[in-house]
């Protein structure tokens, strides 16, 4: 979205010309923004970054009914665009969030990047943690005669029950229906499973293919599906095709108040019992770095760990305590060795 897309939209909403679907759009958008070129005449440089990142880059709070609330926040966030069209300091990241494109005039869209987490609530009150390199689609009609979700990538849902309107969360592997409950959901495109895990309630769900039979989750279980167009595209995994496509089991708890699958939305990264090429994908998302391995055997070694906001350099001293790798930096490249 640009400068002056972004102020029209702020505009309509100073004269109460918004859509309810307009609204929730301000309320959770997070401008995604780069440094163009930079001068000393413009002042310091790190002190003005800090300062505009702060106003833009918060997690605003949707609250519909405090509108006062809603203007002071967006009127900080809509004096930093103007200093951004009137210095030409930053330009917006337009793959985020484009409200004049032509898929967004029929739905919401909110997207994460590498590294990044984001909250969501939605219209009927439903709160949505998104986790890294995630997409969720919104349609136009949310919450008017249905409600009715797509997602890639991973995010937990707290859905508020409504009797006449189910949830339902559509994947390129299974689809989710659900009146009111806790769950989570995998679904990478780069995995070559997909996961549902239900926390809280009953859902019900059924995979895309023609013989797939409807799945009935009860709490604390899970159901993992071999995800059939990452397995198609991979050479080597006729092991993993002659695997059954659906498995259900119990979630992971590693205390009474921790459960492995989910703890990510709490900004914690649970390792339990995975082999090294198991949590690359984990690691690379988490920390916006790309793992290359030098070694098979390294591959193949085994972890349980836990980690709450320490580094990447943290993580990987941690790991060579349990086996004994060598690793090394370049950028934003980690590559790992015997």
């Amino acid at each position: 979205m640009s400068e002056k897309e972004f102020l029209a939209l702020y505009e309509q909403y100073l004269q109460g010309n918004c859509t309810p679907e307009e609204i929730l759009l301000l309320e959770n958008y997070q401008d995604d923004f780069k440094w163009k070129t930079w001068t000393a005449d413009l002042g310091d440089k790190e002190r003005i970054h800090d300062e505009i990142y702060q106003r833009l880059h918060q997690e605003v709070q949707p609250v519909l009914q405090n509108s006062g609330s809603f203007r002071n926040r967006w009127m900080a966030a809509a004096a930093a665009v103007l200093i951004t069209a009137a210095g030409g300091l930053l330009f917006f990241n337009t793959q985020k969030l484009n409200l004049f494109n032509e898929s967004s005039l029929n739905a919401s869209v909110f997207e994460t990047r590498t590294g990044e987490k984001k909250q969501i609530r939605l219209q009927d009150g439903t709160i949505v943690w998104l986790n890294a390199e995630s997409k969720l689609v919104l349609a136009k009609d949310y919450n008017q005669e249905r409600r009715e979700v797509d997602l890639t990538g991973e995010a937990y849902f707290d859905v508020v029950h409504s009797k006449t309107k189910p949830f339902k969360v559509h994947t390129k592997v299974f689809n989710i229906n659900v009146l009111g409950t806790a769950f989570n959901v995998k679904a990478y495109p780069t995995d070559f499973n997909a996961t549902a895990t239900l926390i809280r309630g009953s859902i019900s769900m059924c995979g895309l293919s023609p013989d797939s039979k409807q799945i009935i989750l009860k709490p604390s279980e899970k159901v993992v599906f071999l995800n059939p167009e990452k397995l198609l595209n991979t050479p080597g995994k006729q092991q993993l095709k002659s695997s059954p496509n659906v498995r259900i089991q119990h979630y992971t708890q590693r205390t009474d108040t921790v459960v492995v699958e989910t703890a990510w939305k709490n900004n914690s990264l649970e390792i339990y019992d995975q082999t090294f090429a198991e949590i690359k994908d984990i690691l690379e998302r988490w920390y916006d770095i790309e793992i290359q391995f030098k070694s098979k055997t390294v591959e193949n070694y085994r972890f349980r760990a836990n980690y709450n906001n320490e580094s990447i350099v943290d993580v990987l001293q941690s790991l060579q305590e349990a086996h004994k790798f060598k690793y090394e930096m370049k950028d934003r490249t980690v590559t790992i060795s015997e």
